[in-house]
């Protein structure tokens, strides 16, 4: 066999797998957009009580989310470093194809440049995020929605119309 044509081969072999990838991140963030509610957030393998969420960045429990199209969008409530209302954004990557399944925040405003590994899943109206504690200098990406040192955990609520 010719260099050329196994070349030309592996070329058509991985183009044609990433676009099957692609379909498939592209599928997983169709289901997940729209507007979005935290519910439940652990921190260092813990379960933050209700009383304690409602006083994290002002009123975490209600702190929305939106996610359209590639953006993940949040809006900050008392939060010390940034102001009321300020918004955060993120683009957001996915890939399905792990497991579990993988997604990358690549921030955009504020920290632009800087990227978030962590894991999701969703069913229903439920999508769980859960990322490496920014405050823990090795950013790993999770590798179970166990709620273990170090990571982050996200619940949230699809809202309806």
């Amino acid at each position: 066999m010719k260099p050329t044509f196994v070349l030309f081969v592996f070329v058509t072999v991985m183009v044609t797998s990433n676009a099957l990838g692609g379909d498939e991140a592209k599928k997983d963030l169709a289901k997940i957009q729209g507007d979005w509610k935290l519910v439940s957030l652990s921190v260092e393998g813990r379960l933050l009580p209700e009383v304690l969420l409602n006083k994290v960045k002002g009123g975490a429990v209600g702190l929305s989310y939106a996610i359209k199209g590639d953006k993940f969008l949040g809006v900050i409530k008392g939060d010390k470093i940034l102001a009321d209302g300020e918004k955060v954004i993120w683009t957001i990557r996915l890939d399905p194809k792990k497991n579990p399944k993988a997604i990358e925040l690549l921030h955009v405003a504020p920290d632009e440049g800087k990227t978030t590994p962590g894991i999701y899943s969703f069913e229903g109206d439920t999508l769980k995020i859960y990322f490496p504690n920014p405050n823990v200098e090795d950013q790993k990406r999770p590798t179970d929605f166990a709620n273990n040192r170090g990571v982050m955990g996200y619940i949230l609520k699809r809202q309806k119309d």
